[in-house]
């Protein structure tokens, strides 16, 4: 396929991508952290595009990377030691486990979430304490070694079944259903999944390798091993529609141990009050190839109506101190921002700085929306 001469320059290429990432990027990134001067907590008081560039021309040292065009931001030291003072990190994968609980109380079930980055008390333990019917363990492809070990440690603790869920078992499903600890893995948007697979096992199904809704069909977006122990999955579940996802409870922010985590970006930012993150929409329409997305590419999003409530809750009843969007991609819908960002002038939400943990779209981004995010209190702008 490549000629020798061709693979002579990509194995140069990849040596000089390796020497640089190991003599240049890392040791100056240290470097960068011993000299530079600390952040500000946050913006205020910053009017217009021309103030918030003089900000960050002052606050903020980068560099082209000559590999990958991306921007290098490096945090003061003392903004680390205060992040590991906290004593944990808020992870994406809280928000998905804060909607499952929500539903799951709203039909009266009784929940306890435990993460062992923040937990004193050790797992079996409180396992053991709490003595659930069902237990649910959600993974990424970094904690899927560890979500295997802790399954099986507490199926040997508790004769009860166990659901995996997350990024690295929708991917990889067969791995994970393949374990004789692991009863279930839920694929894609587990809301709906866990409240079928809850009455399931409520109506005293699901143990003779069937899963079944209350009208007698297949549960969707599962796989399991069956009565003769091979794996099969069921078709995929559609993607949850915006009514329901506006109908949604609030995630059960009260299930975890909020005054233990970091704020969302802990290297760059120092925040007063609970860090918590919002999904404004779900999906993403676009397949970028260095992107590890893998929710459905329809886009729902979610009305402004129903955003800014959420969006009020967080800072009236929760007084965060910090919000996050978690949304795969805020500005896909131009008009969508623009609204949002003007109800929540309106709405006097502004004084709690907000930022996009997955970034926006940088064709879809002009000045007018620069502008009214910085409006809204927006403090770190990520282009993707």
């Amino acid at each position: 396929m490549y000629s020798t001469w061709q693979r002579l320059l990509l194995t140069l290429y990849a040596l000089i991508l390796r020497g640089w990432f190991r003599i240049g990027k890392v040791p100056l990134s240290k470097l960068a952290n011993l000299t530079r001067p600390g952040l500000p907590p946050t913006l205020h008081g910053l009017g217009d595009l021309r103030d918030f560039a003089q900000w960050w021309e002052k606050h903020t040292e980068w560099r082209a990377d000559p590999f990958n065009g991306a921007f290098d931001i490096f945090p003061s030291l003392p903004h680390a030691e205060w992040q590991w003072a906290r004593g944990g990190a808020f992870r994406d994968d809280c928000d998905g486990l804060a909607y499952l609980a929500a539903v799951a109380e709203q039909r009266g079930d009784q929940l306890l979430i435990h993460d062992g980055d923040v937990e004193d008390e050790p797992l079996a333990s409180a396992a053991r304490a709490f003595a659930p019917d069902v237990i649910g363990i959600t993974a990424n492809t970094t904690q899927i070694v560890a979500a295997w070990r802790d399954a099986g440690m507490l199926k040997g603790v508790l004769d009860v079944p166990i659901v995996l869920g997350g990024p690295h078992p929708t991917v990889l499903p067969e791995e994970s259903a393949a374990k004789p600890f692991v009863d279930v893995v839920v694929r894609g948007e587990g809301e709906a999944t866990w409240l079928e697979l809850l009455r399931c096992w409520e109506n005293g199904h699901g143990n003779g390798g069937r899963f079944l809704d209350a009208e007698g069909e297949p549960i969707l977006g599962i796989t399991y091993r069956d009565a003769d122990g091979e794996v099969v999955s069921t078709p995929d579940r559609l993607p949850i529609p915006v009514a329901e996802l506006e109908a949604m409870p609030f995630p059960a922010w009260h299930l975890f141990k909020l005054e233990r985590y970091t704020n969302l970006q802990p290297t760059v930012d120092q925040v007063d009050g609970p860090s918590l993150p919002i999904l404004t929409s779900r999906g993403c329409p676009y397949r970028c190839s260095y992107c590890s997305q893998i929710g459905p590419r329809r886009w729902r999003a979610r009305s402004a109506e129903s955003v800014v409530a959420e969006w009020r809750w967080l800072v009236r009843e929760w007084g965060v101190g910090e919000i996050g969007v978690l949304d795969d991609s805020f500005n896909i819908d131009r008009q969508r921002v623009l609204s949002l960002c003007a109800r929540l002038v309106e709405e006097g939400l502004t004084g709690v700085p907000w930022i996009m943990i997955n970034g926006i779209r940088a064709n879809l981004a002009d000045e007018a929306v620069s502008y009214t995010h910085l409006r809204a209190h927006e403090t770190v702008l990520d282009l993707v």
